[in-house]
């Protein structure tokens, strides 16, 4: 394909005529000549975006982006950021996959951006996620020292995942097939929305899903967004044996791998909030506390780590997926 925007006839043909309209808050969105899209809402407006090279990851990081903030999604834009040689099967396929998601998700794709060029060495997809605010607030002046910190999910989740599926044979020379499978997750265990929610209704002071740079990087970016210090027991942190053994195999560190599908909250009883999320199906545990100090801290044994600003993800060491 030439470089540049997608050309209209592939524009019209592969990407507009595929999208479905299902939501009467949008005025109008994707087609050829609509810069913009038109939204109705009312009260505050929360807009959250990932980018990836498969369209299930990207739109899975970004919508779990939108759950911690607790709104409700209305609509999304697509960016498709395309190689010269991308066939337009691919983009069909690509798109397909987002309509699913849509379905899925009950939300309307609004438009975006399709281009072109030599700098893309692989085609990626940019999701960008609207949606409008609900009750939840996030109250971060509230939290003080002593308020604990919940997990729920589990560490290195997606990674594990991705890579168990992209290096089955290479596993199998030392684990059992049905033990390969355990180190498997369905789409739906990467979701947070239901944790988000039912968290949101019990008074969470504040949120964030964990993603890129494990549980180790979201718990960084935990204390920065709260502007305090935390520690940490890394014996709570909930972990499958499955990771454990793929990351042992790997000679990778399970906690700073790619964890989508956990969430991380602060609340002020840890213990209340693991029990009122255990009566509603969804299992979590308290890992650490909010401390008066600035240092981050993970106790190991009898050890302790000081955390640092997350840094790549451990998943490269072994393939690049993302």
């Amino acid at each position: 394909m030439e470089q540049g925007s997608l050309g209209e006839l592939y524009l019209t043909r592969s990407v507009t005529k595929h999208i479905r309209k299902k939501n009467k808050a949008v005025a109008f969105g994707a087609a050829v000549g609509n810069d913009y899209a038109r939204v109705r809402l009312n009260g505050d407006l929360i807009c959250t975006e990932a980018v990836a090279a498969d369209p299930f990851i990207g739109w899975t990081k970004a919508f779990n982006n939108l759950a911690v903030s607790g709104a409700v999604p209305v609509g999304v834009r697509i960016v498709l950021l395309l190689p010269p040689d991308v066939t337009e099967k691919e983009i069909k396929d690509c798109m397909s996959s987002l309509n699913a998601l849509a379905d899925q998700a009950c939300v309307q794709i609004l438009g975006g951006h399709s281009q072109v060029s030599s700098a893309y060495a692989v085609p990626s997809v940019c999701v960008q996620v609207y949606g409008g605010a609900g009750t939840f607030c996030p109250c971060r002046e509230k939290i003080q020292e002593g308020f604990d910190i919940i997990m729920t999910g589990h560490t290195g989740l997606m990674g594990a995942s991705l890579i168990a599926r992209k290096c089955r044979d290479e596993l199998s020379r030392r684990f059992a097939q049905s033990y390969i499978d355990g180190m498997l997750a369905q789409e739906a265990d990467y979701s947070v929305f239901p944790a988000a929610k039912a968290l949101a209704e019990r008074g969470a002071c504040y949120m964030h899903d964990v993603s890129c740079g494990g549980v180790y990087g979201a718990l960084w970016q935990l204390g920065a967004g709260i502007k305090r210090g935390i520690t940490i027991d890394n014996f709570n942190i909930p972990i499958k044996q499955e990771t454990v053994e793929l990351c042992e195999f790997y000679n990778i560190n399970p906690y700073m791998l790619d964890g989508t599908g956990a969430l991380l909250a602060v609340v002020e009883n840890g213990q209340t909030a693991v029990e009122e999320l255990g009566r509603v199906g969804i299992m979590s545990c308290t890992i650490g506390s909010v401390t008066s100090e600035k240092e981050r801290v993970v106790t190991i044994g009898g050890d302790k780590r000081f955390l640092e600003p997350p840094n790549g993800d451990e998943i490269y060491k072994v393939l690049n997926i993302l």
